[in-house]
């Protein structure tokens, strides 16, 4: 399947973190809303840093200065002058690595170094948690970038020369040697080339800026996994039913389903998707999380303190449409996983939270099977849960707080960050 190409980095998941695996089976009704972003790709100025990276790398290459080989370090001094220049031009904190930038800012006087060493470096490991590992599979996803580590699809490079070529070309005295070899960075606010660069990158962007950014990167048209304009017309929704600054809860996605029911049907069951699998991994990750600080007690005790917060049944779970998202989501894999999901699903509709925790240890053990490690809790002597990896108790949410509470985020809340970008320049 085509939209599984771009995967978000929280869905490579080892070790001791989603013990449920929930973000693989989010993942895959989010890809059917939202064809390029990420849970990591929220801000407009990362995918503008990003091109920039690549059109220099590219450059660099071209002009024989550089080999195909030097390119990642190119983007990684690009992506630390960015920063630099987003964080002193206009304060603009979100950007990756912007407590180092700080840090540098005040400890450093009016230079900073830009380079590949440590002491340069904006990020513990730039390459995999800045830009060049976040950003690049979006951008690319969204029609911007050439496979390979060096050069822009044509439309991007058509747009970097048009917008801000000519200005950055301006300033290659003093600019150039830093991208291509290092060195350091005048800082100070009056000096030439970071008044140049923060008007080059002005924030918020301007509106020609905003009219390419709406089309290639928040309304995704030229993403080729999804059907035409899918993306553009959730993105539409997300502008009309919420303030741009609010979480997207089950309130918000509830008004979102409601008015594409009739603009658009099969936006709107991709939507109630949505709502069908949020509905049953609220309440799994909620009672694992719980499971976690009961060591020592049966499987019974707990099913009596969850039907105590609980009542009947969890809120907004239907028997016939979960089988069918629930199939969705596992997909040809793990059939052992999806019994198990069928099992915690089918006790929480019935109220049956004894068997509902009997599918809970089952699919945690099917999620750490597949990662190669042991399951988090099993029955030991007795029939009691003996937990191998603890949480600290934390209160449950009980029945009518569960009737609004949402976890995961399908990627939404990345689009509606960039449309909130893109509205500003309006």
């Amino acid at each position: 399947m085509p939209f599984l190409t771009l995967q978000d980095p929280r869905a490579k998941v080892k070790g001791s973190r989603d013990p449920l695996g929930l973000v693989p089976l989010w993942y895959v009704p989010a890809r059917r809303l939202i064809g390029n972003l990420t849970t990591a790709t929220g801000s407009l100025r990362g995918f503008t840093l990003t091109l920039l990276g690549r059109w220099y790398g590219e450059r660099l290459v071209r002009e024989e200065r550089i080999t195909e080989a030097d390119a990642l370090p190119v983007f990684l001094r690009v992506e630390q002058i960015g920063a630099y220049v987003r964080w002193l031009a206009h304060k603009d904190g979100d950007t990756r690595g912007i407590d180092r930038v700080k840090r540098h800012v005040d400890a450093r006087g009016t230079t900073v170094p830009i380079g590949t060493g440590p002491d340069a470096r904006i990020l513990s490991d730039q390459k995999v948690y800045g830009l060049w590992g976040l950003y690049s599979a979006a951008t690319r996803a969204s029609g911007l970038l050439r496979e390979g580590p060096v050069g822009l699809a044509p439309p991007a490079r058509e747009f970097v020369e048009q917008t801000y070529g000519s200005h950055l070309r301006a300033l290659d005295r003093h600019l150039l040697p830093l991208v291509e070899k290092g060195g350091r960075l005048n800082i100070r606010r009056n000096s030439k080339l970071m008044a140049a660069l923060g008007e080059i990158l002005p924030n918020p962007i301007t509106a020609d800026e905003a009219a390419w950014y709406g089309e290639w990167i928040r309304d995704g048209l030229h993403v080729e996994s999804l059907p035409p304009r899918r993306q553009q017309r959730v993105v539409d929704l997300v502008l009309r039913h919420t303030d741009l600054d609010e979480e997207i809860d089950r309130t918000v996605m509830e008004r979102m389903r409601d008015h594409a029911t009739n603009e658009d049907p099969g936006l709107a069951r991709r939507l109630q998707q949505v709502l069908d699998l949020e509905a049953l991994l609220v309440p799994a990750d909620l009672a694992f999380e719980f499971l976690q600080a009961q060591d020592g007690r049966t499987p019974t005790e707990v099913a009596t303190a969850l039907r105590d917060r609980w009542g009947g049944s969890p809120p907004h779970l239907h028997a016939n449409r979960l089988d069918a998202v629930i199939d969705t989501v596992t997909g040809d894999g793990n059939e052992a996983l999806r019994t198990a999901i069928r099992r915690t699903a089918h006790g929480l509709v019935r109220g049956d939270y004894e068997e509902a925790v009997g599918g809970l240890l089952a699919w945690n053990d099917q999620v750490m099977r597949n990662r190669g490690g042991a399951p988090w809790i099993v029955l030991g002597d007795g029939g009691r849960l003996s937990v191998n990896w603890s949480a600290r108790e934390r209160r449950l949410p009980d029945g009518d707080e569960l009737v609004t509470r949402w976890h995961n985020s399908y990627f939404l809340q990345s689009a509606q960050r960039i449309a909130a970008a893109v509205e500003a320049a309006r």
